[in-house]
């Protein structure tokens, strides 16, 4: 839910085109979001790791959470 409503509030979109819905689940959408999460800190050489979904304790660290 944390990291859902976190992506949400970044305006991080799911694989519908819409704003995430914070239901605890990482279905398709939060995946999307997960990765485009994960895409753009590459694009800034930042390196959260693969491409797969996982969102990572360096992502975490990327977000000021950790």
């Amino acid at each position: 839910i944390v990291l859902q409503s976190m992506l949400r509030s970044m305006q991080y979109l799911g694989s519908n085109g819409k704003p995430l819905e914070v239901d605890g689940e990482a279905g398709a959408n939060t995946v999307y979001a997960i990765n485009t999460f994960k895409r753009l800190q590459k694009k800034y050489a930042v390196d959260c790791g693969e491409i797969d979904g996982v969102f990572t304790s360096d992502c975490w660290k990327r977000m000021g959470v950790m």
